[in-house]
């Protein structure tokens, strides 16, 4: 063996190495519904914690809400699925459908405005997570 051909051995070796260990390094992906949890509270300026926690002041419910909204229109989530999500009574992602599908119907524009802003996102991550699989 040449040189040469010694040296392209070494060389697709070292890629193979190289592949393995930046895959191994990856961090690994988290689930679609903690990302739409993070669009949504990143969208409102909050913390994901509270948006899947008990906080009730300012804005935390209404994006609480959408969260739950969008899991359950966008990935087809049972109330229960939600519930179980958010540590809550299953009433709790009825409710979000009923006040956010009120906003809707009420053409409330702000609240209107969001939802469109941020299921478009939401609609790219799933597409993008499903491209992945």
């Amino acid at each position: 063996m040449t040189i040469e051909q010694r040296l392209d051995l070494l060389t697709l070796q070292l890629a193979a190495l190289q592949a393995q260990l930046k895959e191994r390094d990856k961090a690994p992906e988290k689930p679609i519904e903690a990302l739409i949890v993070e669009v949504v509270a990143k969208d409102l300026s909050i913390n994901p914690g509270l948006v899947l926690g008990q906080t009730r002041q300012g804005r935390i419910p209404w994006a609480r809400q959408r969260a739950q909204w969008l899991l359950k229109t966008e990935l087809g989530w049972s109330s229960s699925q939600v519930a179980g999500l958010f540590g809550c009574d299953i009433s709790n992602p009825t409710h979000a459908m009923k006040v956010v599908e009120l906003a809707i119907e009420t053409k409330d524009q702000e609240r209107v405005k969001e939802l469109v802003r941020i299921q478009k996102k939401v609609r790219k991550l799933i597409h993008e997570s499903r491209q992945a699989d």
